[in-house]
């Protein structure tokens, strides 16, 4: 797609094989210490010679909460995209972000109900952060990532949320 991408890893070379090992790293993990490798990895970026001098920060899961936390306390990177994630619905702490806000979701999500989501965008609009956040319907957490769970309902919504990302990051990071 044209874009340089840099995945850091969070967890300092552990790895969960299983779900509550994965809760545990998760719990464990240092904030500072991952918003510390955040600021170095756009530093990086932004000085990359082939690069447009552009930044992005995309994130599933965890890695969504993480994201939208990056961007609540830096105006380091042009844009931020949500794949589910830990949300917020404070209009004032949304403030804090000077970016559009790309955001994909699941119906049937059992972590991250549709009110939530719902609330989450509310605040954005209330504090003027433009958004592109989706709900998509028939699917659970994590269709974008494991079609292979049930292709004949995700595949469509996966290929859809592509799209719409493509075009994001076309927006924010293009020249």
């Amino acid at each position: 797609q044209g874009y340089i991408a840099f995945a850091f890893d969070i967890y300092d070379g552990e790895v969960a094989t299983t779900r509550e090992a994965a809760m545990a790293l998760r719990q464990a993990a240092d904030d500072a210490a991952i918003r510390e490798k955040l600021v170095s990895v756009v530093a990086y970026l932004r000085a990359h010679g082939q690069g447009s001098g552009k930044v992005g920060t995309v994130g599933w899961c965890y890695g969504g909460g993480v994201a939208l936390s990056f961007a609540l306390g830096s105006d380091a990177h042009e844009g931020t995209a949500i794949f589910y994630g830990r949300l917020l619905d404070d209009p004032e702490r949304m403030q804090h972000i000077h970016h559009p806000v790309y955001g994909t979701f699941a119906r049937n999500d059992a972590g991250i109900p549709v009110e939530q989501v719902d609330a989450f965008v509310a605040a954005l609009r209330n504090a003027g952060i433009e958004n592109d956040v989706h709900i998509y319907d028939h699917v659970q957490h994590g269709f974008w990532l494991h079609v292979d769970r049930d292709p004949g309902t995700s595949t469509g919504p996966a290929l859809d949320a592509w799209q719409r990302l493509k075009a994001y990051l076309n927006r924010v990071l293009g020249s």
